[in-house]
């Protein structure tokens, strides 16, 4: 997300970056080879660190894919893993306590005579990406991972969906340092939910953003659920703006509120447009406001230095989608400024948005090239929206 720049094979570079870096849109990427960018964070090295998958081996099957890039956008070094002719994944990253990655993805179960997919957690180490333990944890459904944050007692909390046969639920599932598994709780008992986001909290609790159906062929609502350390519910809230909500992030705002944001279609199944949405509620879930933008999907919210927000999105264009850097007012989710950070020729969707220390903006997504193959993409903008210098 810079000056555009086509990269043909990975740059490996060993050189650190020293000096302030200018906007640009950049691609990560080897030639016929798919590369999924599903998660990004920069770390307290100063580094990015760019998790998903990659499909560049002789099976045709995604493996996992881990990157470091440094701030001008030169990928430093990358890490490909995974099973044999299997497809394997990773959706989000974090950063250890003790200075290292946590990895959760999905993996073809190792159970004989099973083949479901299993979620998968990894720690990696931040000075070459290579594997220091591993754990899988599933049964004989599918379990699809969704989201991991890390806890006080450096264990983490998985949220999963397992695709069972009596329907789809939302599970949470507590490991320890190591990746074991200290219990796990079924959300099928607050209704039919899909979760989509976990957010650490003060004092180890945690927040969930999900849908629900609150009766069979209805439609899909906002729900939000606070927890206390042991997984049981402190606060839990339903919000039903009249169309099929999806949640894909969320953020907790300098005033202890919250951001929840993603994408809403029409309740008539005969409406396949989409728009995106802003829900802002304070501290106790109380609706402050409620904003939507036509044929847009906020995939990733932050809230920026000057108390705004930044919001990476895929928008509609001509029948495909298109990667959007867009700034909002969080006084009332009124548009500051967009602006378009994908590939001008082929489709793009944007993952994630990281702002640094010179209140410039960095998106993550992935773009599609006219070999027809995915590359990721990143670009970086000025606070005020700018390709300048």
């Amino acid at each position: 997300m810079r000056h555009i720049l086509f990269i043909s094979q990975l740059f490996i570079l060993t050189n650190v970056f020293s000096q302030e870096t200018v906007p640009y849109r950049k691609l990560i990427g080897t030639y016929n080879a798919n590369q999924q960018c599903n998660s990004a964070l920069i770390s307290n090295d100063s580094f990015f660190y760019i998790a998903g998958s990659d499909d560049n081996n002789s099976y045709g099957k995604s493996n996992f894919f881990l990157v470091k890039v440094n701030q001008s956008g030169d990928t430093l070094w990358t890490q490909n893993w995974g099973g044999v002719n299997v497809d394997d994944y990773l959706k989000c990253i974090t950063e250890t306590s003790d200075n290292n990655l946590v990895l959760l993805g999905t993996q073809k179960s190792r159970t004989p005579n099973n083949s479901s997919k299993d979620l998968y957690v990894s720690k990696n180490s931040k000075e070459n990406g290579e594997v220091i333990w591993f754990q899988q944890y599933g049964g004989e459904e599918d379990e699809i991972p969704e989201s991991l944050i890390q806890t006080s007692d450096n264990g983490y909390i998985i949220l999963s969906t397992v695709r069972a046969s009596t329907g789809n639920q939302s599970i949470l599932i507590k490991i320890d340092s190591k990746g074991n598994r200290l219990w796990t709780k079924s959300l099928s008992q607050l209704g039919n939910i899909k979760g989509s986001k976990l957010l650490a909290l003060k004092n180890d609790n945690f927040a969930f953003i999900g849908t629900i159906k609150t009766y069979e062929g209805g439609d899909k609502d906002i729900i939000f659920i606070k927890f206390n350390q042991g997984g049981e519910v402190i606060l839990k809230k339903i919000y039903n703006e009249k169309l099929n909500e999806q949640p894909f992030d969320i953020i907790q705002l300098t005033d202890n509120g919250f951001i929840i944001a993603g994408k809403a279609s029409s309740i008539d199944r005969f409406n396949f447009n989409y728009n995106g949405f802003f829900l802002r509620i304070d501290s106790t879930g109380i609706i402050k406001w409620y904003k939507t933008w036509n044929k847009v999907h906020v995939r990733s919210v932050i809230q920026t230095d000057d108390g705004n927000i930044a919001a990476g999105c895929s928008f509609q264009r001509e029948g495909s989608y298109n990667s959007l850097a867009c700034k909002f007012s969080i006084d009332d989710g009124s548009k500051i400024w967009s602006k378009f950070v994908g590939d001008e020729d082929w489709e793009s969707n944007a993952s994630d948005i990281i702002e640094l220390l010179d209140n410039s903006l960095v998106f993550f997504g992935n773009t599609r090239k006219s070999t027809g193959f995915y590359y990721i993409l990143m670009s970086k903008l000025n606070a005020d929206g700018t390709w300048s210098e």
